[in-house]
């Protein structure tokens, strides 16, 4: 069976197939390491370049002319060239286009490009921005950034014309075109100095590997890159047990490449392995017992399967791990998300409807955590939250053009140093690199920016459930953390018919009205796409026990936010701070360490869960982080007073966008039943409270006891917790968000995949 994944869940997988005898799960020692190129010592370089100090005609169109060392265009309005077909752009290997230029009437510069065989698409193209003062500027375009947006290209038997998506640049492509535009009747002059296809992927002249961020498929990994043919190596110095684990894929080429492992001295037996271009990453183990207990050099070397050998060829060798027996039996972690879900729409949380059946046998055997709060009403800062037990304010990454600090601990940092394997299944880009959550994680699935915008459904579960369960098998024996965030039950709501029809039972008629109609529709798809996430869980568990894992498993699960429906007039989430987009599940299950059918009513938030996490594996959390180990609860035990009450703080960049309300930046605090929403001003370290709920006899939030007076000190307590955590934030200097470099900031405001918000 092949798993889904959908909410936060957190697995721990602890015995199974064990590694030498008496020792614990194989653990990584060793991550880091100094390669060397040793052959070629001087390869082809990778970044295609035209400087156009001669008659270079390898860039055509309108009239385009060399002139003193540059390509100068001139017309009215448009002017365009097209670079040569160069074959396969592999983005693999390059990762955009740098030009240099000076230029005058122009506006935009627009980016095109076609595949083998195809015209240049109508929607490829992308405008940047171009200041055009004359003076030399220059303009970076990263692939990533160049989305095949979906264009009308033919038409149906009716006429009709048909919408058809185009690859995106990291897919791959053959030729570029760049066309130059101005206003009406402008006369435009361009001078080009240079044109550069780059790769990060050139070997300076000392030999010395760079480590970098390898793609294939949507997978990255840190490694480094073997030429083919060529050698590279590195020292290592192996115990009697251990194992490398590595990664090989192939970029540059058409042509397979083998790619043999070996030692200096030829103690290790002969590994050898075909890599085949765009396959996907080949997953490799090896034995280093022969070479155990003596320092040793490794080599990796490559070839061509055939006569034909092509000088771009490139291997990808990435997630290179030095693994040995632990001297403690940790287990792995599979800690798993199911993005917009609310907690009252749970069997487990009294909803009448039969939404996860699965999910409540798992809260049967584990631990319930009744009043559990997100972070914020939407993902971004939630997830973030949820992976470094910090609060927004503090972490930074509220909006979408931020990432965290690297100075941030995360969850996956904190655990790959106590040799975890990290990987990750992440289809809601904002848990990944594009908000700096990929740092300390080995092994990253993750879509690109945007991602969830093209595709077709939001039912990623199942996308990642073979995957899943492949990793689980692949790492059985091993120390492994995984991250799973899938999108369902997120808009828009495309369910199988299948689940559509089980969340029908029980469920009262659709009613007449028009409104409320299309709300209960809505309602029910919401519902039938929970139900599609928990049959995956179901086939995770199946798969867990198929690898003897189920009864050591630490299974945490959770979600990043809630979701309206017009409860206060409002639908979808990052609208409110009602308890609609803010209650979140969360459920522990860990066989034999956790008390069946616990339930902990302590209020909870976000910022607990990997502290909690950590507790539960006799970790005490960094110190940086905020978030409190509730562990303690889940083994009988009990907090303090003092700790059971701390204040839990909520953060939304724009929240209340009811009429009237307008766009405002907002958080709550919540402590002792009651919650207080307030405006924000961070700058000026400014709290307004705004509204004031008890939660325990209003959970509907619908009397406002800010217009009561004997309810005015409580509301002023409220306040000033949370003006305290605004003024913590305003010290935390070292913890700030970064913003995203500024080429791929400027070219996706450009593109209009983000608005920058002020905070």
């Amino acid at each position: 069976m092949r798993p889904p994944l959908s909410v936060v869940l957190l697995s721990i997988v602890v015995a199974g197939c064990g590694g030498a005898a008496g020792e614990g799960r194989f653990a990584v020692e060793q991550r880091t390491f100094a390669w060397r190129h040793e052959a070629p010592s001087n390869p082809p370089p990778l970044t295609l370049e035209w400087n156009f100090d001669e008659d270079d005609g390898a860039w055509v169109g309108d009239a385009a002319v060399v002139e003193d060392g540059r390509l100068v265009l001139s017309g009215q309005r448009r002017v365009e060239i097209t670079g040569p077909a160069e074959g396969s752009i592999d983005p693999d290997l390059h990762w955009g286009l740098v030009v240099e230029l000076a230029c005058t009437g122009v506006e935009t510069m627009t980016v095109s490009w076609r595949r083998e065989d195809e015209d240049f698409a109508r929607s490829a193209r992308v405008p940047l921005p171009v200041v055009a003062n004359g003076e030399s500027e220059v303009l970076r375009v990263p692939f990533r950034s160049l989305l095949g947006l979906v264009q009308a290209e033919a038409t149906n038997e009716k006429g009709q014309e048909v919408l058809v998506k185009r690859a995106d640049a990291v897919e791959g492509f053959s030729e570029l075109r760049l066309a130059f535009r101005g206003p009406e009747d402008a006369e435009l002059d361009v001078a080009i100095e240079s044109i550069r296809i780059t790769s990060i992927f050139d070997v300076d002249e000392s030999g010395v590997g760079r480590e970098a961020r390898l793609g294939r498929n949507n997978i990255y990994r840190r490694g480094v890159i073997l030429r083919s043919p060529g050698t590279i190596s590195t020292e290592l110095e192996p115990g009697r047990h251990d194992r490398l684990r590595f990664a090989l894929a192939l970029a540059g080429t058409e042509d397979a490449v083998r790619v043999h492992v070996e030692d200096a001295d030829g103690r290790l037996p002969p590994q050898s392995f075909v890599v085949e271009p765009r396959a996907d990453w080949l997953d490799v183990a090896v034995d280093l017992s022969p070479l155990a207990a003596r320092k040793s050099r490794l080599l990796f070397r490559a070839e061509g399967t055939d006569s034909a050998r092509d000088p771009r060829a490139v291997v990808l060798v990435g997630s290179v791990l030095r693994m040995a027996p632990g001297s403690k039996d940790l287990p792995p972690i599979v800690l798993y998300v199911e993005d917009t879900l609310r907690a009252d729409r749970l069997g487990v949380y009294g909803y009448e409807i039969e939404t996860d059946p699965h999910l409540q046998s798992i809260a049967a055997e584990g631990a319930v955590f009744e009043e559990v709060y997100a972070s914020s009403n939407w993902t971004r800062p939630a997830i973030t939250t949820l992976l470094t037990s910090l609060d927004p304010l503090v972490h930074g990454n509220r909006s979408h053009d931020r990432r965290i600090s690297e100075s941030v601990t995360t969850l996956a940092e904190f655990l790959a140093g106590k040799g975890y394997l990290t990987t990750t299944f992440v289809t809601n880009y904002h848990g990944g690199q594009w908000s700096g959550l990929d740092q300390g994680v080995d092994v990253a699935r993750e879509p690109p920016a945007y991602g969830a915008a093209t595709l077709e459904s939001t039912l990623t579960s199942r996308t990642i459930a073979a995957p899943l369960a492949e990793e689980l098998e692949r790492h059985a024996d091993e120390r492994l953390f995984v991250f799973v965030h899938t999108l369902d039950p997120h808009q828009p709501y495309s369910p199988p018919p299948e689940d559509r029809q089980a969340v029908r039972v029980g469920r009262p008629a659709l009613p007449t009205d028009t409104k409320a109609r299309v709300v209960a529709a809505r309602s029910l798809s919401y519902d039938a796409e929970i139900h599609h996430n928990d049959r995956l869980l179901l086939e995770l568990d199946q798969e867990l026990s198929e690898l003897g894992m189920a009864e050591d498993t630490l299974f945490l699960f959770v979600s990043d936010h809630g979701e309206g429906f017009g409860e206060h007039g409002l639908f979808g989430h990052r609208s409110t701070l009602y308890q609609e987009e803010l209650h979140v599940p969360m459920i522990v299950r860990w066989p034999k360490r956790i008390r069946a059918g616990t339930r902990v009513r302590i209020p909870t938030g976000h910022v607990d869960v990997a502290s909690t996490l950590l507790g539960l594996l006799g970790f005490g959390a960094p110190d940086a982080w905020q978030g409190r180990d509730l562990s303690v609860l889940l083994r009988g035990g009990e907090l303090s007073a003092r700790e059971a009450e701390v204040p839990l703080f909520v953060d939304a960049i724009y929240a209340n966008k009811g009429e009237g309300r307008g766009q405002r930046p907002m958080a709550a605090v919540v402590q002792g039943g009651f919650k207080l929403i307030a405006e924000l001003d961070v700058e000026d370290r400014r709290v307004e409270p705004v509204e004031l709920y008890d939660l325990t006899t209003d959970p509907g939030e619908t009397v406002n006891l800010l217009e009561r007076a004997d309810h005015a000190d409580r509301a002023r307590v409220l306040a000033a917790r949370l003006e305290h955590a605004v003024e913590r934030a305003s010290r935390s200097a070292g913890v700030a968000a970064d913003g995203m470099d500024p080429e791929t900031k400027a070219w996706m405001q450009a593109m209009g995949y983000i608005e920058i918000e002020d905070d």
